[in-house]
């Protein structure tokens, strides 16, 4: 059987890499050179019918980067944003259409993770599938 949830998170990497972001699967402990996206939490609510699964998942998209990287941290969200919400429409199994959208951004400092004084920029894509 194949998953939305799996086909989406495949849509969103593809986008990242061939929009030339560095694309991290886990949140390093130093802060790379150039900014990065990280894909966090995703949920799935699913509506099965008689005949298909049909459903939103919210999968959490994060952009970080040093504080003076902050345009480039812009521009990398509104183009993940830009492509997810304008050009994914279909992948192999399921139609896609945004759902709801919210965008958040914060200066984070000295985190645990980082050590540093970084730009994090989060990205929610609420999106149906039928």
């Amino acid at each position: 059987m194949n998953e939305a949830e799996q086909e989406l998170y495949e849509a969103l990497v593809a986008i990242c890499q061939t929009s030339g972001f560095l694309l991290l699967e886990e949140l390093p402990t130093d802060l790379p050179d150039q900014p990065f996206v990280y894909l966090g939490d995703s949920k799935e609510l699913p509506k099965p019918t008689k005949s298909a699964i049909l459903g939103e998942i919210e999968l959490i998209m994060h952009v970080y980067g040093e504080l003076s990287e902050r345009q480039q941290i812009s521009t990398i969200k509104g183009t993940i944003l830009r492509q997810a919400t304008s050009n994914l429409k279909r992948t192999a199994h399921f139609n896609w259409g945004i759902k709801h959208q919210e965008v958040k951004a914060q200066m984070v400092k000295d985190t645990k993770q980082m050590k540093k004084t970084i730009w994090h920029a989060v990205l929610p894509l609420h999106m149906q599938f039928y």
